[in-house]
């Protein structure tokens, strides 16, 4: 599935090089943007690439850094 999304800086670094960027607020480049990634659809190895990407975002994961954060903020 084509990823479009602003670039914002957590959507940035969600998506990472997996998604076509548009400027924020900018109704125009994401309709153009949309219309591109349907009109092009992504080759087998993009969507893996993509599928690769997307499961290192588990709520396990999350849980998992967020702990890590909170014993590496208490060792200071």
């Amino acid at each position: 599935v084509p990823v479009v999304c602003t670039d914002l800086p957590a959507l940035r670094e969600v998506a990472g090089e997996q998604a076509t960027l548009v400027p924020f607020g900018d109704a125009d480049a994401l309709a153009h943007a949309m219309i591109a990634a349907l009109a092009d659809p992504p080759s087998a190895q993009v969507l893996a690439d993509r599928r690769a990407h997307a499961a290192g975002f588990t709520w396990r994961r999350c849980a998992d850094r967020t702990v890590d954060a909170y014993h590496r903020a208490a060792e200071h």
